[in-house]
């Protein structure tokens, strides 16, 4: 692991299937814990999209540490080109969609 953001990641130890499994547990928590955050701005001090953003990091840091490091750079640098900010246009619909969903006005 290259400890950016942890000295120990817990999820590291977990090996094959366990691994998975806690990556499919946790995801269920950070989608529901970035929902509370978006659609609940008033009532939350941050930590809550804080936690699931932790989350994601420590798995996602426990599985880049599983693969070669010459992917995992290629993937990174592939990654990156791709990754472009959402437009203003993108922004709203996605606002619309989910307030549409929830039920929010």
């Amino acid at each position: 692991m290259n400890a950016k953001y942890f000295e120990e990641n817990g999820f590291e130890d977990f090996h094959g299937t366990k691994f998975h499994k806690a990556v499919l547990d946790h995801a269920a928590c950070i989608a529901n814990n970035l929902m509370f955050d978006a659609t609940h701005p008033d009532n939350n001090d941050g930590e809550t999209a804080a936690n699931a953003y932790h989350v994601m990091i420590a798995l996602r840091e426990a599985g880049l540490s599983r693969i070669d490091e010459k992917c995992v750079a290629k993937s990174r640098e592939f990654i990156a080109d791709k990754i472009k900010p959402v437009s203003e246009e993108e922004r709203e619909f996605g606002r619309a969609f989910l307030a549409a969903v929830l039920g929010i006005k």
